[in-house]
């Protein structure tokens, strides 16, 4: 309607503004390659009038649609009002494999799925706007903007409440060789392949919140029964005001829940025909050492990385000038079968091995958005129950909150989770000639490793709820305040309460890891006996830290408080301060506890190698294992977040016997410790390993 007349729009029963469905479904190739794509998108209902828009019926159904008044917009419902959004779904998948090579086949798939459900929330404007049900209104994603007032009103409850979107990723990819191939200075005649696979999947609101906006007037919130608000911003201008009254009132953050995976796993098998020399062995080792070293952020680290390239270059020229007298033997056609292949400066190795090296981590994020609250008046009151805040911050002129069973004011908490694993099993057995100036020998050897490990971290953020006002009054006839991971800031406090309850949250983070690995080797030459080495090596790390970042208090300004708490005020690691004068301080309570919270910052670091051969373990030997301890280390701080009021805050209570403890500091009230950073963990675990294959190294050199 065009028009300045009235749009009127009525049903006896069900009042349906849905959503027609419509998109497209694309397939595209078949077999080794394919695309599919499908997309159901929607068609909203809208409703649009020059005057007044009147909406009536029985229950008001609205799938994301479009209401619209330049005057006044009324949506009235018998019983139930839902404003919820239109579903929009998209899917793709896509699917390759590949084919090539001759001596080496090649083959290689990828496989790519993605989904996603996004809501398209109901949006509603006009000059003023009434929403009201004689049951429930409910609201998803809602978008309510007004130029004037806005008033949403129920019988029973009113929820209003962010979307929830959903999105699920899949990333598969395969390569599989086979024939003839390169591997680790030789060549294989066998099969390789690594496969890889990761995941994600998330829930979240962040991006589906509501918002009731005025932008010259109010909004008011009435509900017979519950009034719940959930990831939902409300705005008026500093001159306007918001209510909201319930018998109970809830106003909550938003969350998004992001869990994700991913498995990479590595196997190869066959025969490998493999020429090595102690020059080339140890210029490939350098040239690892010199890669690791420009990569390394610490600088310790990168010098001994550069110490321990500079030692392997040595090793490599110490022995050019055998592996060159023995290569002169074996063209000239000099050489001796006399069986000595002890350290061959030339060694021709055939061997059949296999090897598995598995990876996987999992992990989960759980994070908030505050819902917020902006004006210039905000009053909140539960009639019959508890106002609960969780996870909001609000910002007004004047500020009253109350509940008759009490006041809840709580912070929200963010988590991340990861864990991850990994193993690796390898063995080869095999026969070998080596040579050394003009002689050769032949022998047998085998070798076998293993190793395993896992870490695991958990980490627990707090987002503390922030309250500023003015003036800010807080009452409850039967029930307290109680802060919880909370901030309030206002210059005039005025609460009437029958307790008080502040408490501090810490930041927490927890980290454990466990590597342990072994191996064994051998060789059998004919005519010159044989011989064997084991080696064994871990590396455990374990953090622990929390910490009160954020101290939970109240804060007043220059116009004081007038506090009366009926029975108890307790603080756990929280404040209350002011920069009122003495005079302007009025804090009376019937009792008053306190306790301090104590922070930690724990590390602990344990890593070692042990080698040994056929003959024990020499005294060289021993020093490198016992060099290889220096990444061992413990370390451990404390602090404590103590309760405090400041001096100039009158305490009238009837246990001022208690008083002799608290602290009246509450500038320094909130100590920290050192938070352990775990990359530096893990270089220091990398520096005492490294520590140990130089001085192994210089073991080699010397002797």
């Amino acid at each position: 309607n065009d028009g300045k007349g009235q749009t009127y729009l009525s049903a006896k029963n069900n009042l349906n503004l849905t959503a027609l469905s419509v998109g497209f479904d694309e397939k595209m190739g078949e077999g080794n390659h394919y695309r599919n794509e499908r997309k159901d998108d929607v068609e909203i209902s809208r409703i649009k009038g020059g005057g007044d828009v009147r909406l009536a019926a029985k229950n008001i159904y609205s799938q994301g649609a479009e209401l619209e008044s330049e005057a006044k917009l009324t949506a009235l419902a018998e019983n139930d009002l839902v404003l919820n959004g239109a579903k929009v779904s998209h899917d793709f998948e896509e699917f390759h494999k590949t084919k090539s090579g001759s001596l080496a086949k090649v083959t290689k798939t990828r496989f790519d799925k993605q989904q996603s459900e996004t809501q398209r929330g109901s949006q509603v404007s006009g000059k003023e706007i009434v929403l009201a049900a004689g049951n429930e209104v409910k609201g998803k994603g809602l978008q309510a903007i007004a130029e004037n007032d806005l008033l949403i009103q129920a019988g029973g409850n009113v929820d209003i409440a962010a979307d929830t979107n959903h999105f699920r990723n899949i990333h598969k990819e395969t390569k599989k060789t086979s024939g003839v191939f390169t591997s680790g200075g030789g060549i294989t005649f066998g099969s390789k392949s690594e496969k890889h696979h990761l995941e994600s999947e998330g829930w979240t609101q962040s991006d589906a919140r509501s918002t009731l906006g005025s932008m010259k007037g109010n909004i008011q919130i009435q509900a017979g029964k519950q009034a719940n608000v959930m990831g939902t911003d409300l705005i008026t201008p500093r001159t306007n005001r918001i209510d909201i009254e319930g018998a109970g009132v809830k106003v909550e953050a938003g969350k998004d829940i992001i869990n994700t995976n991913e498995r990479h796993e590595y196997q190869q098998s066959g025969l490998t025909l493999a020429v090595s020399t102690p020059v080339t062995d140890m210029a490939q080792a350098a040239y690892k050492s010199v890669k690791r070293s420009e990569q390394a952020a610490n600088p310790k680290l990168k010098a001994l990385y550069g110490m321990k390239a500079a030692e392997e270059v040595a090793m490599a020229a110490q022995n050019v000038g055998k592996v060159a007298e023995t290569l002169e033997a074996l063209r000239s056609g000099e050489m001796q079968g006399t069986g000595t292949t002890s350290n061959p400066s030339v060694k021709i190795s055939v061997s059949y091995g296999n090897q598995k090296q598995t990876q996987s981590s999992e992990s989960q994020s759980i994070s908030h958005q505050k819902s917020t609250l902006s004006t210039g008046t905000l009053n909140v009151k539960a009639r019959d129950e508890k106002l609960t805040f969780e996870g909001v911050d609000a910002n007004a002129k004047e500020m009253a909150l109350s509940g008759k069973q009490g006041i809840d004011v709580k912070g929200v908490k963010d988590e991340v989770h990861q864990r991850t694993n990994n193993q690796s099993v390898g063995g080869s057995v095999g026969v070998f000639v080596g040579m050394n100036g003009n002689s050769y020998g032949f022998g047998l050897e085998g070798s076998v490793k293993t190793a395993k490990g896992k870490s695991n971290s958990d980490s627990e953020r707090w987002q503390n709820i922030r309250l500023q006002a003015d003036k800010l009054i807080t009452n409850s006839e039967e029930g307290g305040l109680s802060l919880d991971a909370a901030n309030v800031k206002a210059k005039r406090w005025e609460a009437d309460l029958q307790n008080l309850n502040l408490t501090s949250r810490q930041d927490t983070e927890k980290y454990e890891s466990k590597q342990v690995s072994a191996g064994a080797s051998g060789s059998i030459a004919y005519g010159s006996g044989g011989g064997a080495s084991v080696n064994a090596a871990y590396n455990n790390a374990k953090v622990d830290y929390a910490q009160v970042k954020e101290q939970t208090g109240i804060h007043i300004g220059e116009e004081g408080m007038d506090a009366v708490i009926h029975n108890h005020t307790q603080l756990n690691g929280a404040i209350i301060e002011s920069e009122a004068a003495q005079e302007k301080n009025r804090f009376k309570t019937g009792s008053l506890g306190h306790t301090d919270i104590e922070n930690r910052s724990e590390i602990k670091t344990e890593s070692a190698g042990i080698s040994a051969g056929s003959g024990g373990i020499n005294p060289m030997q021993a020093l490198s294992s016992a060099l290889s301890l220096l990444g061992n280390s413990h370390e451990s701080e404390r602090s404590l977040t103590k309760s405090a009021i400041s001096e100039n805050i009158r305490i009238d209570t009837k246990t001022p016997e208690k008083l002799t403890a608290l602290s009246r500091d509450t500038k320094q009230a909130n100590q920290q410790v050192n938070q352990q950073d775990l990359s530096k963990v893990q270089e220091r675990q990398e520096m005492a390993q490294v520590i140990g294959e130089i001085s192994n190294n210089a073991i080699s050199i010397a002797t």
